[in-house]
């Protein structure tokens, strides 16, 4: 009996020492092993952002990196000479947490780095990879003093439109690629319904984000028994608690995993924008400032789940190479003369115009061109819409870098710069809006600009009224066009007019506001207006004609047309008809699931099978549309419905005419017919019923029977 008891306490333990041994044989892992070495970029409310460094582990935990190692490494961001997820750094110092997991990494002076091994170099790769399918896991958080504000549902529904969402992380990156990048949800297994999952976790939203990530990784691989969550998925979303972070959401550049504060993990910018560091986005700045560039998604982030729909600036648009097709290099010494068409346009096969063009300098910093169209995949573009914009990166164009917006070009702008000591000369000389699709004429000069003009013939950009010169070899503004007056006051002023290209009159100088007492032109006494009001006469009931508008009309009478009343002169006469009315409960003619879904029932959203959309009226005019046949539209009017006014007095009974408002046309309503009274049964008493007369009995005779009368 004691020998069964120790082995039962043996094996009890046997779980606590297989932990402890985990803990140990992990510490020394991390003690003996390089260190994955991570860029980790957080996104503040404020528009700020700041840049850490973690050790990623092979399990998917990350380990903060300080020390005089950690400043190494920021200046050897600044020098685009590191690459995250792709090189590890040695002689990592782990400070510990008791008997639980290290939390930094110190990184004394004297940086050493080596190539990452095969494996995570191929996973890293693998993340970059911007064309084809990428597979999101979102993770819901319940932590020991909150939890995420959405549901798995709405937060699939965010980052996938699983339930009808129209902008969302797969649309919007499955727009800007051209449909080349396509996300779709995580595997389903159990507890994965969607893309979606919950965990819960024993931190609290004090102990911070940090500590809560490293929780919430932990408990990914407990739940379903995975080694890392990239198992799971090949980028996961961690929506944490509200409070748990000072940030609005970070992500690890080059990596799987990206960290949002509650509900912005459903924004779509968010998304995008931190998605875009998992792909190697680097920010897109502008004047200095640190997202400051608005024209694409790496710029700030916006709390709003739909919008802004856009896409990428120039820079980061060539670095993900989804419209390489229509890419543009011009090397020095080269030039570029023609039209550039907007990224929203890139399947538009009509022609071969350049959707980027790359200005390629002797250094690995280049300048991009891109005509930033308003339209479409891009319609939401904060800055910069329907310009040209130029933005400097370097990496060549493929590797993380920051931008910067450095022009914003409208027609008739021009941008110098110099480069390999040398200008270069970008001018928008035309932006058409109205061809299809819309182009703008560029072109971009290495060296000296050639001066565009030698004559005023040659300078084309002015107008009849606003003449352009030739002055010093440029196109200035010339004298405006100055139009003699004549001696005619009733015509008007004599004004310049770029569409006739010449000289016109206004016409009468006499501004009326009032139709019914309108001024008229008089060249007595040297030109004035003289008012001349408008006179009506009276008919019917309708008694006198006003004025309105300058017309004479008949004012509204009784409200009921009569026989000596005219549908022409008389307003009495003239019924309105409303047509159909949204929200009286009834699915009417013009109505239809998407124009009053009050009325007209409807389901747009999940699979196509089981989506319908009540259409009222005759016939049905919208995707999935059903009629009032089907039993699913409820109370719904399969008639057509007519709108506008019907004349009183024409015969016919038709619109809201009724034989209150047009006795006319309309005949009085046929009397309610009164019921017939229901007859009562006749009731009778049987033989020796008590009675006191002979009609009470069925024989009708009530005779005396002892003491009492009874029915015989």
């Amino acid at each position: 009996m004691k020998f069964s008891n120790i082995a039962l306490c043996l094996a009890a333990l046997q779980p606590v020492i297989a932990k402890q041994t985990a803990l140990r044989q992990n510490h020394r892992r991390m003690e003996n092993d390089d260190c994955l070495a991570l860029i980790q970029d957080i996104q503040y409310v404020d528009g700020s952002g700041e840049e850490k460094f973690v050790c990623a582990q092979s399990d998917g935990q990350m380990i903060d990196i300080v020390g005089e190692g950690a400043d190494e490494l920021a200046e050897l961001v600044k020098k685009n000479k590191f690459k995250s997820g792709r090189e590890s750094v040695q002689g990592c110092q782990f400070k510990g947490n008791g008997n639980g997991p290290p939390r930094e990494c110190y990184l004394p002076p004297g940086l050493q780095m080596k190539q990452a091994g095969a494996e995570d170099t191929d996973r890293q790769r693998k993340l970059a990879t911007v064309i084809g399918d990428k597979t999101v896991l979102v993770v819901r958080v319940i932590a020991s003093d909150g939890q995420t504000s959405a549901d798995t549902a709405l937060l699939s529904d965010s980052v996938f439109g699983t339930n009808g969402d129209p902008v969302n992380l797969k649309s919007q990156y499955g727009a800007c690629s051209h449909d080349q990048l396509n996300i779709i949800p995580a595997p389903p297994r159990t507890d994965i319904v969607d893309g979606a999952t919950t965990v819960t976790v024993s931190a609290s939203t004090g102990d911070g984000d940090g500590v809560m990530r490293n929780a919430v990784t932990a408990a990914l691989n407990s739940k379903f028994g995975v080694s890392s969550p990239t198992a799971l998925a090949d980028h996961v979303m961690y929506c944490l608690p509200p409070n748990t972070m000072s940030g609005i959401a970070y992500a690890y550049i080059n990596s799987w995993n990206s960290v949002y504060s509650d509900n912005w993990c459903m924004y779509v910018s968010g998304q995008m924008h931190e998605i875009g560091h998992n792909l190697n986005l680097a920010h897109a700045n502008e004047g200095g400032t640190t997202y400051a560039d608005q024209s694409g998604m790496m710029g700030y982030s916006y709390g709003s789940s739909n919008t802004p729909v856009m896409c990428f600036n120039g820079a980061k648009s060539w670095q993900l190479g989804w419209y390489s097709t229509k890419h543009r290099t011009v090397n020095a010494d080269e030039e570029y003369a023609g039209k550039m068409i907007g990224q929203a346009d890139y399947d538009d096969n009509s022609n071969s115009h350049p959707v980027l063009v790359k200005i390629n300098t002797s250094t690995s910093t280049d300048f991009y061109v891109q005509f930033n169209r308003k339209t479409g995949n891009n319609s939401g573009t904060v800055e910069a819409g329907n310009q040209i914009t130029i933005t400097r990166a370097a990496g060549e164009g493929t590797g993380y870098a920051e931008s910067e917006l450095l022009a914003k070009l409208n027609a008739g702008g021009q941008w110098t710069a110099t480069a390999d000591s040398k200008p270069i000369t970008v001018t928008v000389n035309s932006i058409d809006l109205t061809a299809s699709p819309g182009v703008a004429d560029v072109s971009i000069t290495f060296g000296t600009v050639t001066p565009p003009c030698t004559s005023d013939t040659e300078c084309t950009g002015g107008t009849f009224c606003n003449p352009e010169v030739c002055s010093n070899g440029a196109c200035v503004a010339g004298t405006p066009t100055v139009c003699a007056q004549d001696s005619s006051f009733c015509n008007g002023e004599e004004i310049c007019d770029d569409v006739a290209g010449e000289c016109v009159s206004t016409g009468n100088p006499c501004a009326t506001t009032d139709l019914c007492n309108p001024q008229v032109c008089s060249e007595e006494n040297g030109g004035n207006c003289v008012v001349e009001p408008v006179i009506c006469t009276g008919f019917g009931d309708c008694a006198a004609e006003v004025c309105e508008n300058g017309q004479c009309v008949a004012p509204s009478g009784d409200g009921v047309c009569s026989e000596n009343e005219d549908c022409n002169l008389c307003q009495d006469c003239m019924i309105a008809s409303p047509g159909a009315v949204c929200g009286n409960g009834i699915c009417e003619d013009t109505e239809n699931c998407l124009t009053c879904a009050q009325d007209c029932n409807g389901r747009t959203g999940g699979k196509p099978a089981n989506r319908y959309c009540c259409d009222g009226g005759p016939s049905v005019t919208v995707s999935y549309g059903i009629g009032c046949s089907d039993s699913r539209c409820g109370n719904c009017n399969s008639d057509p419905v007519t709108s506008g006014q019907t004349c009183c007095g024409d015969g016919s009974c038709d619109g809201a005419e009724n034989f209150l408002n047009c006795p006319r046309d309309c005949n009085a309503p046929a009397p309610t017919p009164v019921p017939a009274p229901t007859p009562v049964p006749v009731q009778c008493k049987g033989s020796k019923s008590t009675c006191s007369a002979n009609s009470e009995c069925c024989s009708g005779n009530c005779a005396p029977s002892g003491r009492k009368m009874k029915c015989t």
